[in-house]
C-alpha cells in the first residue's frame, strides 16, 4: 500500500471518529437513562459536589433565551413557536447547556478543549465542534460577567482565576 493511500485512509478514519464524537455531544435527556448519564459523565465529567458548588459560589448560569444556533439546533427549535429558555452548568471537564423544546429536555455537552466563547454587549455565543448556540439573557437582564469569568477560568485550567471579590467588568 503506497504511503499516500495510508495517509488518506488515516485522514478518513479520523474524520469519521471526529464526526462520531461531535454527534455524541447532543443528548435527549427527557427520560432518565443511565447510559446517557454515563456518556455525559465520560465526555465532560461528573457534576460538582454540594460542597464544591458552595465553595465556587454556584455552578449554574442565569436564565438565557436561545436566539439561534447551527442548522440542526434551529430545525429542532422550529418545531414549536414558544420561547426557548436554557441555562449553562459548569462541569469538571466542560459545560452542559440544558434546554427544553416542546416536552423534551436536551443537553448539549461541550468539553472545555472544544469550547469557544464570544461575548458581545448583551449576547453570548457558545461554540463547540459543529454546535453553535447564541444566547441572550432572559427578562431584559444583563449578562452575568462573574459566571463568564468562572467559565473561562475553568476552561483555562486556572482554578484560582476567579474569586468572589474579583472585578467582573474586565472581560
Amino acid at each position: 500500500m503506497p504511503f499516500f493511500t495510508k495517509v488518506r485512509s488515516f485522514q478518513l478514519g479520523m474524520m469519521i471518529l471526529i464526526s462520531a464524537i461531535l454527534v455524541l455531544m447532543f443528548f435527549d435527556v427527557s427520560y432518565h437513562k443511565k447510559d446517557v448519564d454515563e456518556e455525559i459523565r465520560v465526555l465532560i465529567g461528573s457534576p460538582y459536589s454540594l460542597w464544591d458548588r458552595l465553595k465556587m459560589g454556584g455552578v449554574g448560569s442565569q436564565r438565557f433565551i436561545v436566539s439561534g444556533g447551527n442548522e440542526a439546533l434551529t430545525a429542532l427549535m422550529e418545531q414549536s413557536s414558544s420561547m426557548h429558555f436554557c441555562n449553562i452548568e459548569l462541569r469538571q471537564k466542560g459545560v452542559v447547556v440544558w434546554f427544553r423544546i416542546k416536552l423534551d429536555n436536551y443537553a448539549l455537552a461541550i468539553p472545555y478543549h472544544l469550547l469557544s466563547v464570544q461575548k458581545s454587549d448583551n449576547q453570548l455565543r457558545l461554540m463547540g465542534g459543529e454546535w453553535k448556540v447564541i444566547l441572550t439573557p432572559a427578562n431584559n437582564a444583563r449578562l452575568d460577567n462573574r459566571f463568564i469569568l468562572k467559565m473561562m477560568g475553568k476552561k483555562a485550567g486556572e482554578s484560582n482565576s476567579w474569586s468572589p471579590g474579583s472585578n467582573p467588568t474586565n472581560i
